[in-house]
This record gives C-alpha cells, sequence and structure tokens, in this order.
C-alpha cells in the first residue's frame, strides 16, 4: 500500500549506508531509522525483521564487533525470543570481554530467567567495569533486588547503601522493614516504613504492618 513505499526507501537506504559507512555508525543509523518506521504504518515485527536484516548484513562486514551482537539481542528481547538474546550478548562478550552494557545486559537477562548466581555475577563483573549508576544509587538497588533471591543478609546491605545514597528510594525502605520485621528489630522496621510513607504515600501497605508488629512485640 501507500505505506510501503516510503518504509521500502528508509530500508534500501540505510542498507546501503551499511555498505559504505563505519560500522559503528550502521548500527546506530539502523536502529535510528527503524525506530521511525511506525511513522509509516508498520508493524513493530515488521521493522524488527528489517533490523536484523541490517544487523546481520553488518556483522558480516564486521564479525567481531561486539555492540552489533548486543544490538541483535536487544532485537531477540523484544521477540520474546531470551535464547537467542542469551546467545548473541555472549557472541560479543568472547569479543569484548569487559563491555559493560553486555555484561548488565547478561545480568538482567538471567535475573528474568530466574539464574539469580549468574546474574549475581555478570552484575558484578559490569560493576566493576562501569560505575555510571553508583551515584544515585540505582545499581546498589539493582544488586539487592538480585541478591535477596540467593543471600537476603547481603541483599540488605545493598539496600542500605542504596537508601544511603537515595533516602527517597521506596523500594529499598520497602525492603528494609521487610528485613527488619524478619530481624525483630521493630523500631527500624517503622522507621523504614515511615521513610516510605513520606516519599511514596500512595505504597502505604508497609507502614500499619510495621506499627502493629511493633505495638504487638515491643508495648503489649
Amino acid at each position: 500500500g501507500s505505506s510501503y513505499t516510503p518504509l521500502k526507501r528508509i530500508f534500501n537506504l540505510v542498507q546501503s549506508a551499511v555498505s559504505i559507512v563505519s560500522i559503528s555508525c550502521a548500527f546506530r543509523g539502523t536502529f535510528s531509522y527503524l525506530y521511525k518506521l511506525n511513522q509509516f504504518g508498520a508493524s513493530e515485527r515488521m521493522w524488527l525483521d528489517s533490523a536484523l536484516v541490517l544487523i546481520n548484513k553488518s556483522l558480516r562486514l564486521d564479525p567481531s564487533n561486539a555492540d552489533g551482537y548486543r544490538y541483535k539481542a536487544n532485537i531477540y528481547s523484544k521477540l520474546k525470543d531470551p535464547d537467542k538474546q542469551k546467545e548473541n550478548l555472549l557472541k560479543g562478550l568472547r569479543y569484548e570481554p569487559n563491555n559493560f552494557y553486555i555484561l548488565k545486559d547478561l545480568g538482567h537477562l538471567f535475573e528474568r530467567m530466574g539464574q539469580y548466581e549468574m546474574a549475581t555475577e555478570y552484575l558484578l563483573k559490569s560493576l566493576a567495569v562501569n560505575k555510571l549508576d553508583e551515584e544515585d544509587g540505582e545499581y546498589d538497588l539493582q544488586f539487592g533486588k538480585v541478591l535477596q533471591n540467593i543471600d537476603w543478609r547481603l541483599s540488605k546491605k545493598y539496600f542500605l547503601k542504596a537508601l544511603e545514597i537515595n533516602p527517597e528510594s521506596s523500594y529499598a525502605s520497602f525492603k528494609l522493614t521487610q528485613y527488619a520485621i524478619r530481624e525483630q528489630q521493630y523500631h527500624e522496621a517503622l522507621q523504614y516504613s515511615l521513610n516510605r510513607q513520606t516519599n511514596s504515600p500512595e505504597l502505604n501497605f508497609m507502614f500499619p504492618i510495621a506499627y502493629s508488629y511493633m505495638t504487638m512485640k515491643d508495648y503489649r
């Protein structure tokens, strides 16, 4: 139909560009163009399939480009194919073992797959090579989330650090409230739940729980 002409034109332009510009620019250009295809009525599956064609062509020209495999893995993530996503991330890692983004993506992928020990391993590796998210506490928060399924005491240390960096972290306050109740530290539980109540008043169900525990245990 009428939407096919501009769609085909963009595809041909980017495909030609892949052959003549630097590979890294081709990868970025591929996504910047393909994300706009919905303006011409292209379905998500259509532009994802087009992206795979272009990325595969780029990788044939530069088969050791780690970011190319990461971009390809992102496509498979959108296609909900975790096995091929993992396969391409691991390929990219062979060419660039300290690629922060690949290590981080592998960590989050293993977390979603329920492989928490592998998730922790790759997240820790990514933190070792790049501390981009350290200032806002987000990375510590993510480690806490992963580790709560493996070692809740170690998880607690990361949540404490996340809350120290960002006192408004609702999730860190929520988990620390749970851990304090678990350790029968009811005064601490109340303080953490009050912090969560202050910063996220719409998420206030932990406050009465902490208060009830404190009342029953400390003031009966």
